[in-house]
């Protein structure tokens, strides 16, 4: 059971939660967890339900594609045109419109394009179908 309580704190570190080390099983586990606007009324018992939540987590949060330039922000909403969701000029600054195009993605897919680092992984993922994305850090 300690590995298991391992793997699910790790789980919940990488997405900035935290689990109190103290707990030896799921179901002594009572603390609710709040990150960002959402709050865990209960832990998961299961790691896909935890991996279920996570996700929500993720997908909540508000998405800012600023740090990729020029090319590779180009390369970002040229896809999400391709998708039929960035409906903005290809100017290669990654804006307000560009992220609220990767949100909707992101909401209606229920994938989460974070923590892609580079505009190939984004673009991959925004491309790829579903059950051949993985969701890296999940």
């Amino acid at each position: 059971m300690q590995k298991t309580l391992e793997r699910i704190e790790t789980r919940f570190d990488s997405a900035g939660a935290t689990l109190s080390r103290n707990q030896t099983t799921l179901e002594a586990i009572e603390t609710p967890l709040t990150r960002g606007e959402v709050t865990l009324s209960e832990i998961p018992k299961t790691l896909e339900a935890i991996d279920g939540r996570l996700l929500d987590m993720r997908i909540a949060q508000p998405i800012n594609l600023s740090y990729l330039k020029g090319a590779d922000c180009r390369r970002v909403q040229e896809a999400l045109r391709e998708l039929g969701r960035y409906k903005g000029r290809i100017h290669g600054i990654c804006d307000g419109a560009t992220n609220a195009a990767a949100r909707e993605w992101q909401m209606q897919e229920r994938r989460a394009i974070a923590p892609a680092r580079s505009a190939e992984d984004i673009e991959r993922m925004l491309l790829t179908p579903p059950d051949k994305t993985v969701n890296a850090g999940l």
